[in-house]
């Protein structure tokens, strides 16, 4: 988590260093003890948890930008595209690419 978040803080220009890596870390934190809640064998569990991991994040990072200043607006366009369709989209590519093979 540390070193996904450290290459998109490096990738991403608006944002201050760490920012990502923070984010990925504490969702990583957060959801490490329901591992134990689904199976490897299970067609489901990466696109769940893939669903679950976008939606914590992008929940996380709105917090983030809030608390260091970022201009962030909440609203429904932004509820319906950054935490469902987004983490749907995300979900739905593990399924295809890595589950579903």
């Amino acid at each position: 988590a540390l070193s996904c978040g450290f290459i998109v803080d490096v990738l991403a220009s608006q944002t201050r260093i760490g920012t990502y890596a923070f984010n990925y870390c504490l969702t990583t934190f957060l959801l490490y003890r329901y591992k134990y809640h689904f199976f490897e064998d299970r067609l489901s569990t990466l696109p769940t948890m893939t669903f679950i991991f976008a939606c914590l994040s992008t929940l996380i990072q709105a917090g983030i930008f809030y608390f260091i200043g970022n201009p962030f607006s909440l609203s429904w366009e932004w509820i319906k595209n950054d935490l469902f369709l987004s983490p749907f989209q995300n979900a739905l590519y593990a399924a295809c690419v890595f589950t579903f093979p």
